[in-house]
């Protein structure tokens, strides 16, 4: 996930500090040791590490005070099928399936449950 380009026009024209992190695990230690101000990552992949995080009891405290901001940009991801009708006759029916149960668990919130259990295990 990265910021727009007005950011990065900040960045150019130096009113922001820019710092790149080689983990988001070192990227949130930079925050909880205030230094750096911010930290741009996809929010489950920070919830995830922060849960990761806490478990350390130094930590702990600071890591519960952190607060989410904006969101800056949305991704998608898209589930492919192969083109090789030849080969597998049955893709057409199993991508109408798949689609379909995708459709029925996201209307249910069976996806965010998944999520939801993941982050908080």
């Amino acid at each position: 996930m990265a910021p727009g380009p007005d950011f990065f026009q900040a960045v150019k024209l130096g009113k922001i500090l820019l710092t790149e992190t080689q983990s988001t695990e070192h990227g949130l230690r930079m925050l909880l040791l205030n230094r750096i101000d911010c930290y741009v990552n996809s929010k489950l992949t920070i919830q995830w590490t922060l849960k990761q995080l806490k478990a350390d009891q130094g930590l702990k405290p600071i890591a519960q005070s952190l607060k989410f901001g904006a969101v800056i940009s949305e991704q998608w991801g898209y589930l492919g099928y192969s083109a090789e009708v030849k080969r597998f006759a049955y893709r057409d029916d199993f991508r109408l399936q798949v689609d379909q149960i995708l459709r029925q668990m996201k209307k249910e919130g069976a996806i965010r449950e998944i999520v939801e259990r993941f982050i908080n295990q």
